[in-house]
């Protein structure tokens, strides 16, 4: 069997065969037969090219997720309230003269009655960062002068941790 279909498909493409084939064909059929395998030739070329560039472009992707960098993420926790303690025990230990409180936020409240501790006032203030570097402080309420009650100088100081963790995974 395969020995006759071959033979049938070698007879079929003699050039003797596909030149009377042509042959009659008439000149508008053999135009528009010629313009189909054109249009076909140009639509595989096409094709061939988007399926080349689509490859490309996916290599292009997959080298630029290989390639960008993965940043971590920031996250910022307030000082809780047995840090504050810990952290105004530590303050009042070292600066004895000066007033040290916590309030519910909670914030470290450094104050003063007295005008001639103003250096050691400020000096606890600038002390709290070398204390506890590892929070970021900011200051909530500074008065020194006439402030409310009768605090001569006063100041709210607020603390943040901060932590940097990378991202949760993709998926």
């Amino acid at each position: 069997m395969k020995n006759l279909s071959s033979s049938l498909l070698i007879k079929i493409v003699t050039p003797r065969l596909i030149a009377k084939a042509l042959m009659a064909l008439d000149k508008s059929t053999a135009i528009v037969v010629g313009v189909c395998w054109g249009v076909a030739l140009v639509t595989l070329v096409a094709a061939s090219l988007a399926v080349h560039a689509s490859v490309d472009a996916k290599k292009q992707a997959d080298a630029a997720i290989v390639a960008a960098p993965v940043l971590p993420e920031e996250v910022k926790n307030k000082i809780n309230v047995k840090e504050g303690r810990d952290i105004v025990a530590r303050l009042q230990h070292q600066f004895p003269d000066i007033k040290f409180d916590l309030d519910g936020t909670p914030a470290v409240i450094i104050k003063s009655d007295d005008g001639a501790q103003f250096h050691e006032w400020v000096n606890a203030l600038a002390y709290l960062d070398t204390l506890s570097p590892e929070y970021q402080w900011r200051l909530r309420f500074f008065c020194v002068g006439k402030c409310a009650g009768s605090d001569l100088m006063k100041a709210e100081v607020t603390g943040e941790r901060v932590v940097f963790n990378l991202p949760p995974p993709k998926q």
